[in-house]
């Protein structure tokens, strides 16, 4: 009953104050920690957001980080319309489009009943039985594809400070795409995979092969989504370019 009495703000400068006593890594606005370390305070940023869903990573970055530009990239409809309730030009940009390493048209597997596993790819039959996720039916669509460094050209990005990509197994085919882009990147927050969740899918390994090839290295990596035996299938892993940081 005390608890709830106390305002909300009180409560985050509490927590706030017991985690630096206590050494925990801690965030207000529910920031992954870790992207703290590299992201600069002290002027705006420059984000792109691919397979940004309904946004919900970026908007604990537009509370903390002034923004100078944003970039939302999403294939799906629906996702793209709660982006543009939340987001404006011209300050940010909402593409409607699934990143690859070529531009095109083809297959988008998309799951009625928890989209976050929408990918290019086709899920493994067995993934279903490892999960306690309720997929739905599963509906093809049509997508268009194109690359990163086609999509950044076009809307004039320059420099990117802080580059996410989570498109469900098919990261290593954004990279493959975004040869020039990458040069200008200065952070890529990524999610990887330990197995191939997806067929044709890239793991952590091939991912790491292809950043360290374009001058990044690993500096951090959270864990992400364990099957009902607690085995680690994903991760979040954060890649810092070595010729800017």
């Amino acid at each position: 009953m005390i608890r709830r009495l106390i305002p909300s703000k009180i409560k985050q400068e509490i927590r706030s104050l017991a985690c630096k006593l206590l050494h925990i890594p801690y965030n207000k606005f529910g920031l992954p920690v870790e992207l703290i370390n590299w992201l600069p305070a002290n002027r705006s940023i420059t984000f792109v957001d691919i397979g940004a869903s309904d946004g919900h990573l970026c908007e604990r970055l537009i509370k903390q980080y002034k923004i100078h530009r944003g970039v939302f990239v999403e294939a799906l409809p629906n996702r793209i319309l709660e982006l543009k309730s939340k987001f404006s030009a011209p300050q940010y940009d909402i593409v409607e489009i699934a990143v690859a390493d070529k531009a095109g048209i083809t297959d988008f597997q998309v799951y009625e009943g928890f989209d976050y596993v929408s990918s290019l790819l086709h899920l493994n039959s067995d993934f279903q039985a490892r999960s306690d996720i309720n997929l739905g039916q599963k509906i093809i669509m049509k997508v268009k594809t194109d690359t990163l460094d086609h999509i950044a050209s076009s809307l004039e990005i320059g420099s990117i400070d802080f580059l996410k990509i989570d498109v469900q197994g098919a990261e290593h085919l954004v990279l493959l795409g975004a040869t020039e882009t990458l040069r200008r990147v200065s952070i890529i927050y990524i999610e990887v995979s330990f197995q191939k969740v997806y067929g044709g899918s890239s793991t952590l390994y091939e991912i790491h092969e292809i950043l360290f090839d374009n001058n990044f290295r690993m500096v951090d990596i959270r864990q992400g989504y364990r099957d009902l035996r607690s085995e680690v299938l994903q991760a979040d892993a954060l890649f810092v370019n070595n010729g800017i940081l």
